[in-house]
């Protein structure tokens, strides 16, 4: 947010200093006007984009109205945000020379030569202004949270948001949330602390929903918004309820005849999961950038990276 504020005050300062007095704002020059009516053209070719994106993703992520990259196609709105930026600029000029009208034969160099110049400084600015933003908080970064809808259950909308922990690493934190009317309910995933997002989701015949990516698998009932983490010991697999945070350590090990699953000092006992249940399963869709069901997306095996 910081660069775009910043890169659409460089693209407005000259053209308001410029307007602003008098004997500028009369001179008819060709790299006098182009000054004036260059970078109001330019900027909004930079602001079309980014308003419009972030009126879109608020319109997806907090009234649920569509998805995301369904409407969000980066080349046609940037071809329409130059196509507006020229007209502004063609109006502008229009205007200029209806009230101070030029005493020779103007010459489109200068403005060819302004657009470019402005073009590149205010990506060249964007850019460096982002990146040192995030050098100075790499050790606390957090990007914004990125929601992934997926359909809802009997009156629950679940969805997937992923946030980026680290500005140049794919490191990610995610969470699930569910909402049912005014209610609103947020259950934070197990950190992913290396790798690209990538879940796999599977429909049981229970009707729960397996999410399942390289580090972990859960057992999701979202009706009831219930969540199980489902591990495997001794071949088995076991699921134990999973807490509202997630947790930094954990183990297995067996009691009495009875698995227990260990984490951030606790104990818990595990309950057995019957193998015809995963078994049965049937490919849901996945979790990348998106959600994408199961008829847009095929199935690719994720394998585990520290499998158990």
């Amino acid at each position: 947010m910081l660069s775009n504020i910043l890169t659409a005050l460089w693209l407005a300062l000259v053209p308001a200093v410029l307007l602003a007095v008098p004997r500028t704002r009369r001179m008819t020059g060709d790299w006098m006007t182009a000054l004036r009516n260059v970078p109001p053209g330019c900027l909004v070719t930079f602001l079309l984009p980014v308003l419009a994106y972030l009126c879109l993703d608020f319109l997806a992520s907090e009234k649920e109205l569509f998805s995301l990259r369904r409407v969000w196609h980066p080349v046609w709105f940037g071809v329409f945000s130059i196509f507006a930026g020229l007209c502004l600029i063609a109006l502008l000029n229009r205007i200029s020379h209806c009230k101070h009208p030029p005493d020779r034969k103007t010459s489109f160099l200068p403005y060819i030569a302004v657009y470019v110049f402005y073009a590149v400084t205010a990506l060249v600015l964007s850019t460096l202004i982002s990146f040192s933003v995030m050098m100075r908080n790499v050790s606390g970064f957090r990007g914004n949270w990125r929601t992934s809808l997926l359909p809802p259950e009997n009156g629950v909308r679940i969805a997937f948001q992923q946030a980026a922990i680290h500005p140049f690493l794919a490191e990610y934190d995610y969470r699930l949330r569910f909402r049912s009317g005014s209610s609103e309910e947020y259950r934070a995933l197990q950190t992913n602390t290396g790798g690209r997002t990538h879940f796999n989701l599977y429909r049981l015949k229970d009707g729960r929903l397996l999410f399942s990516d390289k580090d972990h698998d859960y057992l999701v009932d979202v009706p009831s918004r219930k969540i199980e983490y489902l591990f495997r010991h001794d071949g088995r697999f076991y699921a134990v309820p999973y807490e509202h945070h997630e947790f930094r350590s954990c183990g297995r090990l067996e009691s009495g005849g009875a698995v227990e699953f260990t984490f951030d000092g606790k104990t818990v006992k595990a309950s057995p999961v019957d193998p015809a249940l995963l078994e049965g399963k049937t490919y849901y869709g996945c979790l990348t950038d998106d959600f994408y069901s199961a008829s847009e997306k095929g199935e690719t095996p994720v394998e585990k990276r520290n499998p158990f």
